[in-house]
């Protein structure tokens, strides 16, 4: 994971498996959650996201949740 972008705002990724999409475009970050909303998880590094049931989490991934299990 070395090769993730510093300052990526959204994160949409499949946990255990593979980051989806990692960039500054909130819309492309909901469409790929959007299409995969029944496994994905989105991630918003720079806000402080309080309601469960909104679709962005406001918190920073740890580095091994993408990370393919073996």
């Amino acid at each position: 994971m070395n090769d993730r972008k510093p300052k990526a705002r959204y994160i949409v990724g499949i946990p255990s498996l593979t980051i989806l999409y990692e960039g500054n475009s909130r819309f492309v970050a909901w469409w790929y959650w959007l299409y995969y909303r029944h496994q994905a998880i989105a991630f918003d590094r720079r806000s402080w996201i309080a309601d469960p049931s909104y679709w962005l989490k406001g918190h920073i991934p740890s580095e091994d949740l993408f990370k393919k299990q073996a």
